[in-house]
């Protein structure tokens, strides 16, 4: 009987081993700030070899835990960023992050309440009340998201988790 197992389970090993390595590779270029949140497939490729995107996003995901914000995202309403909040080191439990997110939540639900009340011609009254409306939080590393959307977070975040109001 020939034994199969060893050379298999060492071939496993060393392709875990570098894709480890690939992953400290593509932090230490986050670190350094030769990559960012928004580098293409295409640039990636072309630095790390091919299909590097799992190893990018385990390396982004690590890098928003270290040096990172959490962004709201209104998930009903065309995705749009609600408020970011920053954070370093570890991770943050839904108190703090409630606690921080609640009043951004108000004043967001007042902005769009206010416009869509200025959107209505002078003759209409609004009956019923607005439905609930579903916001997620992404963890991703520092930077500006006020201008991306659901899909954006969805890509390269890490989903935390979502809440209604």
């Amino acid at each position: 009987m020939i034994d199969t197992t060893v050379p298999a389970a060492n071939n496993r090993i060393r392709r875990k081993a570098f894709r480890l390595s690939k992953i400290d590779d593509i932090y230490r270029d986050l670190v350094a700030g030769e990559i960012s949140v928004r580098t293409t497939l295409a640039d990636l490729c072309a630095r790390y070899g091919s299909d590097p995107w799992r190893d990018y996003k385990e390396a982004l995901r690590d890098y928003g835990c270290d040096h990172g914000c959490l962004v709201m995202a209104d998930d009903e309403n065309g995705g749009r960023y609600v408020s970011m909040m920053e954070h370093f080191g570890g991770d943050i439990t839904p108190e703090e992050a409630g606690a921080y997110f609640s009043a951004r939540l108000a004043e967001y639900r007042e902005r769009d309440k206010a416009a869509e009340i200025e959107s209505l011609p002078d003759n209409v009254v609004r009956l019923h009340p607005p439905k609930r409306t579903r916001f997620s939080i992404y963890r991703l590393p520092i930077g500006d998201y006020s201008k991306d959307t659901t899909a954006f977070f969805e890509e390269r975040g890490e989903f935390i988790w979502q809440t209604y109001a």
